[in-house]
């Protein structure tokens, strides 16, 4: 089973990123609290689409705050750009 985050929207209603969007007492995102539930729950991989800017800012949290070595974070750019070839 995998977990995939969709964090690529500008959450531009919202006034940022949901998925980044500190809301636990230890800074913990969103996405962590799905992360945390999907893994203790038997899923054994999580997939995280985002876009290119928010790419090292997640890489740098997931570093942090996880120890499960199977997230893998994509920028939907890439996949974009290489669509319209």
């Amino acid at each position: 089973m995998i977990l995939i985050i969709m964090a690529a929207g500008k959450g531009s209603r919202f006034g940022g990123p949901k998925q980044c969007t500190s809301v636990g007492p230890k800074g913990e995102y969103l996405m962590d609290y799905s992360i945390n539930f999907a893994t203790k729950y038997g899923i054994n991989e999580v997939i995280i689409i985002t876009n290119d800017l928010l790419v090292p800012n997640i890489t740098e949290h997931l570093k942090k705050y996880h120890t499960f070595s199977n997230i893998n974070v994509f920028s939907q750019d890439v996949f974009v750009k290489s669509l319209s070839l």
